[in-house]
């Protein structure tokens, strides 16, 4: 088997794995509960060579719907919009959502542009009347919550 194709098999199982552990119709209202969230981002974006922006799509009872692959970016960029990720919550009729994204290089500690960022997209949803529960920045294997960190703002 060539080593391409052996590392798409690997991809395909991990997310395969990943998908049936997913938190699908289990409450996510508070830091500890999004945890579970960030366990499949975790999963999903942990090998990604490039930066990959997720959006989980939530309930009113903040149980996760899915997940929408919002954007594929470079190796330290990914370009994202408010917009795109609005639009994400607003076509599966979800009324909150956690942002997710990962960090190629590692170091899941969020730039001055991810929380710009995150305060741009807090703004755009609340206009809509949707929640944004964390901003979940993954890298190596481990998980930084913004919420965790206060540098969440309030939705």
């Amino acid at each position: 088997m060539s080593k391409t194709i052996r590392k798409l098999v690997l991809k395909y199982e991990r997310v395969a794995v990943a998908e049936e552990a997913a938190p699908y119709g289990e409450n996510a209202c508070c830091s500890g509960d999004v945890a579970r969230v960030a366990r499949l981002a975790k999963a999903l974006l942990s090998e990604e060579p490039t930066e990959v922006f997720l959006v989980f799509l939530l309930d009113n009872k903040h149980r996760v719907l899915g997940y929408h692959e919002v954007a594929r970016g470079g190796l330290a960029t990914c370009a994202v919009e408010p917009a795109s990720i609005v639009w994400a919550a607003l076509i599966a009729n979800a009324p909150a959502i956690v942002m997710a994204h990962c960090h190629p290089s590692g170091d899941p500690t969020p730039s001055d542009v991810d929380i710009e960022f995150t305060r741009s997209a807090v703004k755009a949803a609340k206009m809509l009347g949707i929640r944004v529960l964390d901003h979940v920045i993954v890298g190596d294997g481990v998980h930084v919550s913004l919420l965790d960190r206060g540098s969440m703002p309030s939705s």
